[in-house]
C-alpha cells in the first residue's frame, strides 16, 4: 500500500507541476498574440485532446512508444541515439514521465483556456497604474496577473491534483500495475483488490484512506479561497 501510495503522490506532483506551468505559460502566449485567426487554430488544436476518452489517448500512447512499431523507437535508432528498441512500459523509470507528459498533451489545452477567460476578467486599471509606476512587462505580470489569478489558480490545482488520485486508466492500459507494483495507482490498486483479487475488507479500507485525503484537499481548498476572498 505504502508503495501504490508512494506513486500516486509521485504522479500528482508531477501532473500537478507540469499541468499548471504548461497551461498558464500556454495562456499568457496566447494572450499576447493578436493574429485572432492564430490564436483560434492553436485553441482550437490545443483543447481538442481533452475531449478524448483516455482509452483512446493512451492507446495512443502505447501506439508511438511501441518498442516494436513505435515512431519513437524508430526515431532514436535512426538518430544512432539508442542501439536496441526500448520497452518503455517495462522499466518503471520513465512511466511517471510518460504520464506526466500524456496529461500535459491532453488537458494543457483546456487549462488554458479557463485562465484565458480569467485574464480577459482583470481590470485593465490595474495593469495603466503599473505602467505609471514603471513596472516593467515582468513586473505587470508578477504584481497584477498573478495576484488576480490565484482564486483560479486554486481550483484548478485542486482538480489536476484530484484527477492525479483518479489515476486508473494509464496504468491498467499501459503496464497492467507492473513490474512489482511500480506502477500502481492508489485507485488501480483499489479496484485490483477489490474486484479481481476479491479482497473487499482491505479495497473498502484503501477506499476510505482515499477519500479522506481528497476531502482534505477539498478542505484546503476551501480554506485558501476563503483567505483570498477575505
Amino acid at each position: 500500500f505504502l508503495k501504490v501510495l508512494r506513486n500516486t503522490l509521485a504522479m500528482s506532483l508531477i501532473n500537478l507541476s507540469l499541468g499548471f506551468i504548461c497551461s498558464i505559460g500556454l495562456a499568457l502566449i496566447l494572450n499576447e498574440v493578436r493574429n485572432r485567426h492564430a490564436k483560434k487554430f492553436v485553441q482550437t488544436v490545443s483543447y481538442l485532446p481533452h475531449f478524448l476518452s483516455w482509452i483512446v489517448v493512451t492507446g495512443i500512447v502505447a501506439e508511438v512508444l511501441s518498442p516494436s512499431t513505435g515512431v519513437v523507437n524508430e526515431i532514436l535508432q535512426n538518430m544512432n541515439l539508442v542501439d536496441n528498441p526500448i520497452n518503455f512500459f517495462a522499466d518503471p523509470k520513465y512511466f511517471w514521465g510518460i504520464v506526466g507528459a500524456t496529461n500535459v498533451w491532453k488537458e494543457v489545452g483546456w487549462g488554458s483556456i479557463i485562465y484565458l477567460a480569467a485574464m480577459t476578467s482583470i481590470n485593465p486599471d490595474l495593469y495603466e497604474a503599473a505602467e505609471i509606476d514603471n513596472a516593467s512587462g515582468w513586473g505587470k505580470f508578477w504584481n497584477v496577473t498573478v495576484p488576480e489569478l490565484k482564486p483560479i489558480s486554486i481550483y484548478i490545482l485542486l482538480t489536476i491534483t484530484i484527477g492525479a488520485f483518479k489515476l486508473l486508466v494509464q496504468p491498467m492500459v499501459m503496464t497492467g500495475g507492473g513490474p512489482a507494483f511500480s506502477t500502481y495507482s492508489l485507485v488501480y490498486y483499489i479496484y485490483d483488490t477489490g474486484t479481481v483479487n476479491w479482497d473487499m475488507g482491505y479495497s473498502s479500507a484503501m477506499a476510505i484512506v482515499f477519500a479522506i485525503i481528497v476531502i482534505a484537499l477539498a478542505g484546503i481548498q476551501y480554506k485558501l479561497t476563503n483567505k483570498k476572498e477575505d
